[in-house]
């Protein structure tokens, strides 16, 4: 099976903070939280798929973590990796079974639900590997209800919302992130921005180079990062102009877009040979 949460988020989210008190066996091998209510989410039901239950234990494992630790684990969430490879994960088999959990197939659409629920959480740790994961599962119940919570009243759960669209590379989302550029929220913005170059859709270049006026430098350096996904001479003639900022962290950002962002003027596939812009053997 592809793992789908890498090893060392396992690792730091497990071993690290999931414990037999926050679960209890059940027959068969079957893990669930003593309590559901804990997370905020009520009870799921007997009819739910199991991988509810796991869904349940890495956001309890996320609740309260540090801001380094969470950082961290929501980072190793980003990518791929574990499997055969992956180093043993202590912890007892509670823990286990959570993480072998983590380490199969994507989550139902339940289990993704439920995690992009985690949005509204009042735990930021929480907030971001829900996100983290619902997006990565790209279920579609759970993308359209990050797309709902893009416009919920806490800055903090509309920020959440458009981190999980932009790991869902959701094009259907283009539009109310694109709104979001003007949120009141100087964090939701950045999200927006960050979201619409995962995206990597073209057509709202235009809008990130309006994102490049925004008051907020950490906006404009997210915009720039997002217009450097994007191979396209609007996006490169606003990286150009965002060298003259007067921020030199905007300005070190704009090059670095840059540096990633060239745009051959070969056409693909090469022609062979290869004409030249010059006379051979001048």
């Amino acid at each position: 099976m592809t793992p789908w949460i890498s090893a060392r988020a396992a690792v730091l989210l497990g071993a690290g903070a999931l414990s037999t008190a926050a679960l209890v066996a059940a027959p068969h091998g079957r893990t669930h939280l003593d309590r559901a209510e804990t997370l905020g989410h009520g009870d799921v039901g007997a009819a739910s798929p199991a991988d509810t239950v796991h869904a349940r234990a890495v956001l309890a494992a996320a609740r309260g973590a540090s801001p380094l630790l969470c950082a961290m684990a929501a980072r190793s969430l980003e990518g791929w990796g574990g499997g055969w490879s992956a180093a043993p994960i202590p912890g007892d088999e509670v823990v286990r079974a959570t993480l072998r959990w983590t380490g199969g197939e994507r989550p139902s659409a339940e289990a993704a639900t439920l995690l992009a629920g985690a949005v509204g959480d009042a735990d930021a740790c929480v907030r971001r590997i829900g996100a983290t994961l619902a997006g990565r599962s790209r279920d579609p119940a759970a993308v359209r209800a990050l797309r709902s919570a893009l416009g919920a009243a806490a800055a903090a759960t509309r920020a959440a919302a458009a981190l999980g669209l932009g790991f869902a590379r959701d094009t259907g989302s283009l539009a109310p992130l694109g709104a979001a550029l003007r949120d009141d929220a100087a964090e939701v913005r950045a999200t927006a921005a960050w979201a619409l170059g995962r995206i990597g859709d073209t057509g709202v270049a235009p809008g990130l180079r309006g994102a490049l006026e925004d008051a907020d430098r950490s906006v404009r350096r997210a915009a720039l990062w997002a217009l450097g996904q994007m191979r396209d001479s609007v996006a490169r003639d606003a990286m150009i102009e965002a060298l003259k900022d007067q921020d030199p962290e905007v300005r070190r950002t704009a090059a670095r877009a840059l540096g990633g962002n060239f745009v051959s003027p070969w056409p693909r596939p090469a022609p062979r040979p290869r004409p030249r812009p010059f006379p051979p053997g001048d």
